[in-house]
């Protein structure tokens, strides 16, 4: 499996990961709270979306190359899948966008 490949596998397996856990619904597990100042605050929130985007463009393109090689089969898969990204997408987006730790006190 090519290194690309197995990046893509890897994307893939976090979104199911992040769908699952949206669409059952579980607890999150507690969390220590650091705390960060605003620009570190604002440059982790840009890291997280950026790498959601790229997780998704590369998910959808998988998705697409399968269709492409076997589109007889695949359409519901392919529907699917993009579904689950989709959820997955922008639950992420959501969550990371609604974090406020609290702020560094000098």
């Amino acid at each position: 499996m090519s290194d690309a490949a197995k990046g893509a596998a890897s994307v893939v397996l976090f979104l199911a990961i992040v769908a699952m856990a949206y669409a059952a619904n579980t607890k999150p597990m507690p969390v220590s709270r650091p705390c960060v100042d605003i620009a570190t605050r604002d440059r982790i929130k840009t890291v997280m979306i950026d790498g959601f985007e790229i997780a998704l463009k590369e998910h959808v393109k998988t998705i697409f190359d399968v269709f492409l090689r076997d589109h007889a089969d695949t359409t519901q898969r392919a529907a699917n899948g993009l579904q689950v990204a989709t959820a997955a997408y922008v639950h992420s987006r959501a969550v990371v966008m609604a974090w406020d730790p609290p702020e560094c006190k000098p």
